[in-house]
């Protein structure tokens, strides 16, 4: 659950204005949410709701793609966009793929894969499957 936790925090703390500014769209008092939010704090904690209006404000799905590789699954979303060209959306795929093994270097560069550096991975590794996925799109309207 650390993960989550963790990764419900960031979200907040990315989000336009951090948690503040997130609380205030959300109708909520500032210093409940970061209560909320403390990933050491297992006795506050958002409700489903809350969870879901976070998401949908932000536009960052990190917590549910969490939440479900706890449970070995993966979390989907079908992306409608597409590419001007489909020379255009094979280089950008290229180009994802090519940021997942740059980042692959620089984590084990040490020796040590820490977890910002494996949430760094899993930041690129869910770029390039967008770019797959405007691949696809980009290939079907052909």
């Amino acid at each position: 659950m650390d993960d989550f936790y963790i990764a419900l925090h960031q979200l907040g703390r990315n989000a336009d204005g951090g948690i503040s500014g997130l609380a205030r769209r959300m109708g909520v008092r500032a210093q409940v949410l970061i209560n909320k939010l403390n990933p050491t704090d297992s006795h506050a904690e958002p409700k489903i709701g809350e969870f879901v209006a976070m998401m949908t404000d932000t536009c960052n799905t990190e917590p549910l793609d969490v939440l479900c590789r706890m449970f070995d699954g993966q979390f989907a979303t079908r992306s409608t966009q597409k590419a001007d060209s489909l020379v255009a959306a094979v280089i950008h795929t290229i180009n994802e793929h090519a940021d997942i093994a740059q980042a692959y270097e620089r984590v084990v560069a040490d020796g040590v894969v820490t977890k910002a550096e494996k949430r760094e991975l899993l930041k690129e590794i869910a770029e390039a499957k967008h770019a797959l996925a405007v691949l696809e799109n980009t290939i079907l309207e052909q």
